[in-house]
């Protein structure tokens, strides 16, 4: 009858032990690559993130943090209150496009928490330092969510939450069908994993709405690969942005395709819950253009993986012929070389999405086309997840603010320090 209770308590201890092993190995970034240069180097001296990155004590087993992540995105996620502005697209698309205002002046971070302007442990943004920016010259992050995303869902209101409590106004570019019920479809037509157009109309109307407002960039796991095409297929609008970041992308969907459906069954599946969830969310929409739409609403309906999916639905509804042609023109892979402005691409070794021979493509990309891009690898954090530990390492409850979300303050006030001089 102790047999049970034995197997218990020793599987219990090897577990902590484990954890307690694994915990150690993750305080720091398992690899940082960038072209040395005094640009880079006066950067990453800002980055503290950089020296320390200490999980959860669950976060260091494997798939732990990417379900966590994709159960409750982030723990006690506020709810801040921003603007919604619709933006027609050429083609008759409408975006939803939410603006949340800073609240408290901006002032580089050392300056605000001198002024006693940042108080973290309740969530508390008081007043600004003296020496902030005008309102109309605060800095904003565009950000550009991942799969099935928008400012509704809670990474991304903790990370508006973040940045505007330290002063930068936020634009979220919501994937087009993922607004809310609030916003249906003016074209039957939902996001696509690289589709640039919209988001390059939606960053053109944010920099004509904010003109003297310096702009920085965030995108994560497919709207990573989105913004990081985006910057890349119109070189021309680097000259508005100061710096941007990537989080979690593969940088290339004909490998992901592959990966997917030969070892990641289950996550295939749920992927493809998220995109027929979108469809069936305008589910009155598709229907009334049934006759003139080359899908199969039905079959769409029913489809269980993301490849089947993206045959049925993704590639004749955006005009492809084939699938292996639609996958071929959503990656950002082949335009990364014309990225010179400075870019961070981060990925974890522990991402059950993104297996390490997909991070060449990112290697390339710091180490010999972009002489500002950096890449950062760290031991730990899964797919989005990034959750830190809080206080003691026995606690199982994550701190609020997560390592990503650290990093990306960071990175970007060590760039608008630098444009400021």
């Amino acid at each position: 009858m102790y047999a049970p209770l034995a197997f218990l308590f020793g599987g219990t201890v090897l577990i902590i032990l484990y954890c307690m092993l694994q915990r150690s190995l993750g305080h720091r970034p398992v690899l940082v690559k960038y072209q040395e240069n005094e640009a880079n180097d006066a950067v990453v001296k800002q980055l503290a993130s950089l020296r320390s990155y200490r999980p959860v004590w669950w976060g260091v087993v494997p798939h732990v943090q990417t379900i966590v992540y994709s159960i409750v995105g982030r723990f006690g996620a506020p709810s801040p209150s921003g603007s919604r502005h619709l933006v027609r697209s050429a083609d008759g698309t409408t975006h939803a496009v939410d603006v949340f205002e800073p609240a408290a002046a901006y002032a580089d971070r050392d300056a605000a928490r001198d002024a006693g302007a940042r108080k973290m442990d309740d969530g508390v943004a008081a007043a600004a330092a003296a020496a902030a920016a005008a309102p109309e010259e605060r800095p904003t992050l565009f950000v550009c969510p991942g799969i099935a995303s928008s400012s509704r869902n809670a990474y991304i209101r903790q990370l508006v939450w973040y940045f505007t409590g330290d002063g930068f106004r936020v634009v979220v570019f919501n994937h087009l069908g993922c607004a809310g019920p609030d916003v249906p479809l003016t074209r039957p037509k939902i996001f696509s994993y690289g589709e640039t157009e919209h988001l390059r109309e939606v960053f053109e109307w944010t920099v004509a709405r904010f003109p003297r407002s310096k702009m920085v960039l965030v995108g994560f796991s497919m709207g990573a690969n989105m913004l990081v095409k985006m910057i890349g297929t119109h070189p021309e609008l680097q000259r508005h942005m100061v710096c941007a970041m990537s989080f979690c992308q593969g940088y290339c969907c004909e490998r992901a395709r592959d990966w997917m459906s030969e070892t990641r069954t289950w996550y295939n599946r749920l992927i493809a819950t998220k995109l027929r969830g979108t469809v069936r969310a305008h589910q009155e929409t598709f229907e009334r253009h049934a006759g003139t739409l080359p899908i199969d609403l039905d079959r769409v309906l029913s489809s269980s993986t993301m490849q089947e999916f993206d045959e049925l639905f993704a590639t004749p509804i955006h005009g492809y012929n084939s699938l292996a042609e639609y996958y071929a023109n959503q990656s950002c892979k082949q335009v990364l070389p014309n990225i010179k402005i400075p870019l961070v691409l981060v990925n974890a070794m522990d991402d059950p999405l993104i297996p390490m021979h997909f991070l060449d493509v990112a290697v390339d990309h710091a180490t010999k086309d972009n002489p500002r891009g950096m890449f950062v690898l760290t031991r730990f954090g899964g797919h989005l997840g990034y959750f830190e530990s809080k206080g003691s390492w026995l606690n199982p409850m994550p701190a609020t603010e997560v390592w990503c979300d650290r990093l990306a303050l960071e990175y970007f006030n060590a760039h608008l320090k630098r444009t400021s001089k």
